[in-house]
């Protein structure tokens, strides 16, 4: 699995984000980089599967240039939660974070895609939902599945949904990344993605996809 470092946009409209979630991608693909195919993504990290070891694959990530993200402590259903929970739920991940990258908050996938208007309330940052979801962690979906999901439904400021835990996933960005790259597109991370596109990333409101501004 070769995942390459990204490069930073002009004037890049064709932009599609590849979002990883949790923190176990790099423990095959940090220190395998392509040149040839320049790609980012945002990892939404779950506090609870941080320890010394997983630790080191963050910093290694976030070194690499790849975003970190909240995806909360214990991944929850924060709607079944109080306001103080929900809040304990966030800041545990931005407190560990921020010993990483120096950001004081940052962009949030909710647990399950899990949200109302107390959970946005709480939240305290921009919201990152998707708009492709392959499915990857079904035991039963296959690595060509996977591959064919997101070719077919790809688009312009598209935001795919992966998880890193699982060796057909990490075979399908394989396949996919010389592809898009060949289709004209650039995999980049959220931020980098909102400013390609000039929409600017707003606390409290929910992301699925971008347009351009």
């Amino acid at each position: 699995f070769k995942l390459c470092l990204f490069q930073i946009l002009h004037n890049a409209l064709d932009c599609i984000r590849i979002v990883f979630h949790k923190n176990r991608l790099f423990y095959t693909s940090a220190d395998r980089l392509n040149p040839d195919c320049p790609a980012s993504a945002t990892i939404f990290v779950n506090g609870i599967l941080v320890n010394q070891k997983t630790y080191s694959y963050l910093e290694r990530a976030h070194g690499a240039g790849f975003e970190l993200g909240n995806h909360t402590q214990s991944h929850k259903n924060l709607k079944l939660l109080p306001p103080e929970k929900i809040r304990e739920e966030i800041d545990s991940v931005d407190f560990l974070l921020r010993k990483l990258d120096g950001k004081a908050r940052h962009l949030l996938r909710v647990p399950y895609g899990n949200f109302n208007d107390k959970v946005i309330e709480q939240a305290k940052a921009p919201m990152i939902d998707w708009s492709i979801d392959p499915e990857d962690w079904r035991k039963e979906v296959s690595t060509w599945q996977i591959y064919e999901n997101i070719w077919k439904n790809k688009a312009p400021g598209a935001i795919v949904l992966m998880h890193d835990a699982y060796p057909h996933t990490a075979e399908a960005v394989q396949m996919l990344l010389p592809k898009l790259y060949e289709a004209g597109y650039q995999v980049v991370n959220v931020s980098q993605l909102s400013k390609a596109l000039g929409q600017p990333l707003l606390t409290g409101k929910v992301y699925t996809h971008f347009k351009q501004g």
